[in-house]
């Protein structure tokens, strides 16, 4: 007698058969599931290690150095200040009176565009430089005399300006030579707005101004 076959239909023999219930599939211990971030990670490198990504990268790093030259080239072409004697003071030109005196007494009026930065002192020193050089083709400043120095302070409310004449030492001046100049000088500086002029002569004060004529 042949031995019987299982009934698969049965089910009791299908739970005996599979070692009971059926699960899904089992979760390994101590294995960590894959995660979103990690996903994305990926994602990202695929993008970047695409070949137009790179080839796009690559064109932007040899276009900078071109870049880079047009903004220079832009910068240079830019116009810079002119300034002074001082940094950072720029150069205007302004129109001074001259009042010059002659060795005959004669006074006529000029008009000397100097270069300043707007400053009384460089503003004034320009002046007396250009008093100067119309003195010396006039014959009445000698041509060996450096151009005056000036200072200019504040007391009691008035401008004061003094002046530094350099020293002449033998040079043969006439009296009217001298009066002149020291004229010419004094009335300058009054034009150019002086309440009380004072001159000097290398830098400290003196009886006369070459010799001849009293210092007011």
């Amino acid at each position: 007698m042949s031995a019987s076959r299982p009934d698969l239909t049965h089910p009791e023999t299908v739970r005996a058969e599979g070692g009971g219930k059926r699960s899904g599939p089992r979760k390994l211990e101590g294995v960590p599931a894959p995660t979103r971030p990690r996903r994305r990670r990926r994602d990202w490198t695929a993008t970047l290690a695409r070949p137009h990504v790179i080839v796009a990268f690559l064109a932007l790093v040899a276009s900078l150095p071109y870049l880079l030259g047009a903004f220079g080239a832009r910068s240079a072409d830019v116009a810079l200040p002119t300034f002074g004697e001082r940094e950072g003071e720029r150069v205007v030109e302004r129109e001074m009176p001259l009042v010059i005196v002659g060795s005959d007494g004669v006074v006529r009026t000029a008009v000397a565009t100097v270069d300043s930065a707007g400053y009384d002192t460089s503003r004034l020193r320009a002046t007396l430089a250009a008093l100067r050089d119309t003195l010396v083709g006039d014959d009445v400043w000698p041509s060996d005399v450096g151009p005056p120095d000036v200072s200019v302070f504040e007391s009691n409310r008035r401008r004061v300006v003094v002046i530094d004449v350099p020293a002449a030492g033998r040079l043969p001046i006439s009296v009217a030579q001298e009066w002149a100049t020291l004229r010419s000088l004094i009335e300058t500086m009054r034009a150019a707005g002086a309440d009380d002029v004072r001159v000097i002569v290398a830098g400290a004060p003196a009886a006369t101004l070459w010799g001849n004529v009293a210092l007011p």
